[in-house]
């Protein structure tokens, strides 16, 4: 158990509580309360925890100050931290959580929904046996405990008179309550006393008795908001009508000059109707008046995960109506993604984060969130709050226009200035001589700048408005550049530990944005010699940011991860960018690194899991831009056999065992796909089956993730792809089948999420593949037209998106196949010149790109281009000897080339032929591929052919 941890006395004095609160229902399971404790001590408190939840934790003293509300003053650190984060899917970065839900300030489990508990924080709770409740108190008889806290209780009770049923909250009797307890109480009283709002709980009574203040409150018969969610999303719909009732309940109480401090879930109770009440004031404060030394300057009382960035601070002076709005937002992101938006391992981790980081947007966690509620929400938690919602009533207006299906107010943040004001936040950022802000903020302004640069106009007069306009972008460019090194000059450099490593994830996020922005087709194909200066400038300064930032990471000693992050980030830019000789550099350069690391302290499972997950970098690398699947194979059977050995035998237990599983499952897909790529499907099928066994434990594990449901969808493909070549045309059907529902029910839930869908449309095009291989045209080509509709669908959400274009020449030759064995010659030749066109644009963003070179030329074949086409394959037949497919590929270039009468036929047919050789020689023995492709069917009557044919059967 780390430092920062609960002492195992502390853990059952919260278990006592919350088996008291429990307001006689079942008490409350011991698991997690043992997370962080390992044997023999874990089976000691377990039984400890069991006898407590027999007795009802009756004879157990009072917990010590709540494990949630934190004062700042307090000498705790925690010196752990998360590693860099060698992420490997699409999808902004999870976190994973403590057991039990820290919303509560109470204890480790909430107590009665009803109670409107709270504890002293920063208070020594002295210790005492827990008194059976009262018959009865004034006026009230009293019906049993709602809840306990560390300075009061809350009962149901049944009024006189009225016979009306209440909360009836009152202060510990004794030594339990000193005065600063009794002015908070008093406090919460006055507060809650002025509030006659709907969505806020009514206060009753203010009374004394036997000298214990006391005051009564509407009785909500319902749940807590908390318990409602347990860490599940609402829909969206529902999420806003009740954030934009407690926005109005809050705005009521601003106007009153209250403002509430410790806004969340578990301050919400849920009335039989649903209607939401604003509970607990008891950190509540009038605006106007004196805090009465409740409140020390520095002092952080509420909720970390929450509040606002200046109330994680201690900037009691700043606290105010805007504080409350940022909490709102907070309670609006909890119930779109089912997690608050920042939560660490120890609480100071959470203030940290809620200061310093950005959160993650909830449609990366949840893609069915409409993206106009994602843009409210975040509106809320602004760091800035200038830039929050002015009011609390601004908020509810525009709530109730997203319901009511009008355009809100708020606009969304930039990705670019978000990522800006990162960096004027960050400390390791301070002192780069603005190499960060020349990547911020000149895409940033020069966006309109492309815009004009890439309009190509026909006329003078357009061509020199051009000029002008580029020019004025570019003197804004260089403006933007000087106020980023003022702003950073400006800044001083701090210790940073905490944030070391965030640090490299937004140097990548900031490669990201650039990537989005190179990645426009048009921008790629300019000829603008500006444009393109502009494009190798920004990559050349972010090279240099990493390396900056790697180094004083190294220097510090913060991280070990920094450099080898830092190199693993510009390495997937540049790979995404097509410079691929680049790209392997900066990844072999994060492997050696971690090599060192890793020898140096071999029981490293953190840096050994690291080092796996570059190997796959590196694969996809030498598969992807070499063509080279032997390379990629060594490198995944490398990473395969890392992972396989941190999770069967793990030597420190630094990398989590879940995360384990999932990275293993994407080793093991990879290794099939390139053995797929070799020719080998059985070898394939072996290692998908492996994927598919964990991904299938991943979505029983998490049966409502849609990230993965789709691997799991890919995976079944891969599988029908394995079978077809290994001539099982059932098992084929049955794994496309499975596929196709997986990635339908992933739509159903996403539909508008795009990366969802062209998921789906590469499952139709390899299933049609397959349909294709026995000669089914007409089926073949209708699942072709399937892909080809989610492709455009795709495609006109994301036009420049360099990966769905090269899927969509791919529908486009796959249609022009089926249409030409079908006589259709006319609709053949449409599609092969779409084809064409696409793959010579992406040819022009990355022309050393064997893979899109090998593609390039057939398409021109198909096409009709012979004489070109057949010339430039011979040229490149040396430069593609070490890949196989690519191989294939020239080969049946030539062979399509060979189909005309040309005089070059009979040399074309050989020369096809001897790259088929060269293919098999190298290991390719795919028979199933030689023997049904319709492009080797010039091929198939030669002798030579046939022998190879032979051969491979006999493998």
């Amino acid at each position: 158990m780390s430092s920062s941890s609960l002492s195992r006395e502390e853990i059952r004095r919260h278990y006592a509580v919350a088996c008291q609160s429990s307001g006689g229902g079942a008490p409350p399971d011991v698991e997690p309360y043992l997370a962080n404790f390992q044997e023999p001590e874990r089976s000691a408190l377990r039984s400890e925890l069991e006898a407590l939840r027999q007795a009802g934790g009756a004879t157990v003293d009072f917990p010590g100050p709540d494990s949630e509300t934190v004062d700042r003053t307090a000498d705790a650190a925690d010196q752990s931290g998360p590693s860099v984060d060698f992420s490997l899917s699409r999808g902004g970065a999870t976190t994973d959580f403590a057991p039990g839900d820290p919303r509560a300030t109470t204890d480790f489990a909430p107590a009665d929904p009803r109670a409107t508990t709270d504890f002293q924080p920063g208070a020594t709770q002295k210790k005492g046996k827990l008194d059976a409740p009262p018959q009865s108190i004034g006026n009230y008889d009293i019906l049993g405990v709602l809840g306990r806290g560390a300075m009061g209780v809350v009962y149901k009770a049944s009024q006189r008179g009225l016979k009306r049923i209440v909360a009836l909250k009152m202060v510990l009797s004794g030594s339990h309550a000193d005065e600063r307890e009794l002015v908070r109480f008093r406090a919460e009283a006055e507060a809650v006393a002025q509030l006659q709002h709907p969505n806020i709980v009514q206060i009753y009574e203010v009374g004394e008795a036997d000298g214990r203040p006391f005051f009564s409150l509407e009785f909500v018969e319902g749940s807590s908001l908390d318990r409602k969610i347990r860490d599940n999303p609402l829909p969206a719909r529902e999420a806003a009508r009740i954030c934009q009732k407690l926005a109005e309940g809050m705005a009521y109480a601003h106007q009153r000059g209250i403002i509430h401090r410790d806004l969340k879930p578990a301050n919400v109770l849920l009335a039989a109707d649903g209607t939401p009440k604003i509970s607990d004031f008891g950190l509540a404060k009038q605006m106007d008046a004196q805090d009465a030394g409740l409140t020390r300057a520095g002092t952080v009382l509420g909720t970390p995960s929450y509040m606002a960035p200046e109330q994680a601070e201690g900037k009691i002076n700043e606290l105010g109506p805007l504080s409350d709005v940022y909490s709102l937002g907070a309670i609006l992101y909890d119930l779109l993604t089912g997690r608050a938006p920042f939560r660490g391992t120890t609480l100071l981790e959470t203030l940290e984060q809620v200061r310093t980081r950005e959160p993650v947007p909830p449609l990366q966690l949840q893609p069915t969130v409409p993206r106009d509620l994602e843009t409210i929400c975040l509106k809320c938690l602004q760091k800035d709050r200038t830039r929050r919602y002015a009011s609390a009533t601004e908020l509810a207006k525009d709530l109730e226009r997203f319901l009511k299906g009008e355009p809100i107010q708020a606009r969304p943040v930039s990705t670019a200035e978000r990522a800006w004001r990162w960096c004027q936040r960050n400390p390791w950022v301070a002192g780069l001589s603005a190499a960060v802000a020349l990547v911020v903020i000149a895409w940033a302004v020069t966006s309109s700048a492309l815009a004009w640069g890439l309009k190509l106009q026909k006329d003078e007069a357009d061509l020199q408005t051009n000029i002008a306009q580029k020019q004025t972008a570019e003197a804004l460019r260089q403006e933007g550049i000087a106020k980023g090194q003022t702003i950073l000059a400006q800044k001083n450099e701090k210790s940073a530990k905490a944030t070391a490593e965030e640090t490299v994830g937004a140097m990548a996020k900031l490669g990201e944005i650039i990537y989005q922005r190179l990645q426009s087709k048009r921008l790629a194909v300019s000829g603008d010699p500006n444009v393109r200066k502009l494009r190798d400038d920004v990559l050349a300064t972010l090279r240099q940011s990493l390396q900056d930032v790697s180094a004083k990471i190294d220097k510090a000693g913060a991280t070990p991860f920094g450099a080898p992050g830092a190199a693993q980030a510009m390495g997937r830019v540049l790979a995404k960018v097509g410079q691929g000789d680049e790209a392997l550099k900066n990844f072999q350069r994060s492997a050696a690194i971690l090599e060192q690391m890793v020898k140096a302290a071999p029981n490293n499972d953190q840096a050994r899991a690291n080092l796996g997950v570059i190997l796959l970098d590196l694969g996809d690398t030498a598969l992807a831009i070499k063509g080279n699947a032997a390379e990629a194979r060594d490198h995944y059977t490398r990473a395969f056999k890392l992972h396989n050995e941190i999770l069967a035998q793990p030597r420190d237990g630094s990398f989590p065992p879940q995360r384990n599983k999932i990275i293993l499952s994407h080793d093991a897909h990879h290794l099939g796909e390139a053995n797929l790529a070799l020719g080998d499907p059985a070898a394939a099928r072996k290692h998908f089956e492996e994927s598919r066994v964990l991904r299938r434990a991943w979505t029983d594990a998490e049966p409502k993730s849609l990230e993965a449901r789709s691997y799991l969808m890919q995976i079944h493909m891969c599988l029908g792809m394995a079978e077809s070549f290994l001539g099982d045309d059932k098992k084929t059907d049955q794994q496309f089948a499975e596929a196709v529902r997986l990635g339908n029910s992933v739509i159903a839930a996403a539909p508008k999420y795009v990366p969802f869908r062209a998921d789906l449309a590469e499952v139709q095009g390899n299933h049609g593949d397959a349909v294709l291989r026995r000669g089914k045209l007409e089926e073949a080509g209708k699942i072709f037209q399937q892909a080809m509709d989610n492709l455009q669908f795709v495609l006109s959400k994301r036009p420049d998106d360099l990966a769905y274009q090269t899927h969509l020449a791919l529908a486009h030759e796959r249609l022009g196949l089926v249409s030409a064995r079908l006589g259709k010659k006319k609709e053949a030749q449409k599609h092969f010149s779409d084809a064409l066109q696409l793959r010579l644009e992406l040819l022009q963003v990355a022309p050393n790109n064997l893979t899109r070179q090998a593609a390039y030329v057939l398409a021109l074949a198909r096409a009709g281009k012979h004489a070109p086409a057949a010339n430039v394959a011979n040229k490149l037949r040396a430069s593609m000897a070490k890949g196989v497919e690519l191989q294939l590929q020239l080969a049946r270039c030539l062979a399509v080339c060979a189909t005309n009468d040309s005089p070059q036929k009979a040399s074309q047919l050989k020369q096809a032929v001897e790259v088929v050789q060269k293919a098999t020689t190298g290991g390719f023995k795919n028979a199933t591929v030689l023997r049904t492709d319709p492009e080797f069917t010039p091929l198939r009557a030669d002798p030579a052919f046939k022998k190879i044919l032979a051969e491979v059967k006999a493998r």
